[in-house]
Formats: structure tokens, C-alpha cells, sequence
């Protein structure tokens, strides 16, 4: 057996590995190995203009049972579980009473709250696309922002959620306004609360 010196070694590399081809096709197709990724970059990008952030306004609050003077004769005799689902059904009732018609309409009987939610919904910014191209807010765009609903709005935005085994209430409110996020949810959170005074 021959010692194979370094060179020999690395001729041998060279035929099974045969760079000289792998160079001739990336010399060949420069154009679209260029190309490609420039092109999924730009369609990246306007991608992301046409995204409008969301922001998300949240809040905790703590719901206590009222405090009674009669005992039920299920605390007596119930044992340890009855004051507990008891208080889970309390719970969940509160939570419903934050998602109600009656809150949220209490939200819009008020001329002056009305009116800011309009004009901070208008300063939604809108996307890019509809923004820019003609054709586009022509034939694809939502109707004009001055014509929603602010009920179906905030009842479509707002989220209400229980800690789980506490009598902690989650609530958050999403918009593409953060103003108009904030507005909102404390408008509910006041609203409730003269519902539960």
C-alpha cells in the first residue's frame, strides 16, 4: 500500500463531492437564488404594513359575595362544598352581569361617552393597502368607521375571565386604539359597578 500524500487526499474529495458542478449550477441560476428571497422578503414586508397593532387594555377585579346576616340553612348543613359552589355560582353571575346588554347600554345612555368612542374608533389608523391603492378601498374595504355599532364593538372586544378557585374577575378590552382600549374598559368598569351599587 502507497501513502496517499495530502494532495491525493484532497483530489479525492474533490472527485466525490465534484465542487466544480455545484459551482456551475449556482453560476448558472444566480438570478433566481438572488431574486427568490428578495422577493419573499418584500412580500414580507408589505405584509406586515398592512397588519395594524392591537392593544389590549386589562384590568383585575376582586368580587366578594355580600355580606349576610341570615345563615342558609345549606352552609349548616351542606358541609365544606356548598359554600363553595355557592360561591362559584356568584362568581360566574358577576361575570355575566359584566358582559350584559343592561352595562353595556349604560356605557352608550350617556351622549358624551358616545360621542369620544366614535371619534377614538376614527382614529383607527387604517390599513395600508386600503390606504394607498384606490382600487382596493373601492372594491375590498370595510364600510366608513363613522357607521359601527358600539355595542356589537365593545361586546365583541371585551373578555371577561375567572382565576381559577378565586374570586378574581380578569377582564381586557382589545382595539387598534390604545386610548380607545383604555376609554372602554374603564367605562365598563364603571358602568358595573353603578349596576352592582
Amino acid at each position: 500500500m502507497e501513502d496517499k500524500t495530502f494532495l491525493d487526499r484532497l483530489e479525492s474529495i474533490n472527485e466525490q463531492l465534484n465542487l466544480t458542478h455545484y459551482w456551475i449550477i449556482l453560476l448558472k441560476y444566480k438570478r433566481i437564488l438572488f431574486i427568490v428571497p428578495v422577493l419573499i422578503a418584500v412580500l414580507g414586508y408589505l405584509i406586515a404594513l398592512n397588519i395594524n397593532p392591537i392593544f389590549q387594555s386589562s384590568a383585575t377585579l376582586v368580587i366578594e359575595e355580600a355580606v349576610k346576616n341570615i345563615v342558609d340553612i345549606e352552609e349548616v348543613y351542606g358541609g365544606p362544598s356548598a359554600g363553595g359552589f355557592r360561591s362559584s355560582n356568584y362568581i360566574n353571575n358577576q361575570m355575566q352581569i359584566l358582559e350584559s346588554d343592561e352595562v353595556i347600554g349604560s356605557i352608550l345612555a350617556n351622549k358624551e361617552d358616545n360621542k369620544k368612542i366614535l371619534e377614538l374608533h376614527k382614529k383607527i389608523p387604517e390599513q395600508f393597502f386600503v390606504k394607498n391603492f384606490k382600487f382596493i378601498r373601492k372594491n375590498f374595504s370595510k364600510p366608513k368607521k363613522g357607521n359601527i355599532n358600539i355595542k356589537s364593538y365593545i361586546k365583541s372586544n371585551l373578555r371577561v375571565s375567572q382565576i381559577r378557585n378565586s374570586d378574581v374577575v380578569n377582564l381586557s378590552i382589545t382595539s387598534h386604539n390604545p386610548e380607545l382600549a383604555k376609554f372602554l374598559l374603564e367605562k365598563v368598569i364603571e358602568a358595573y359597578l353603578k349596576y352592582d351599587v
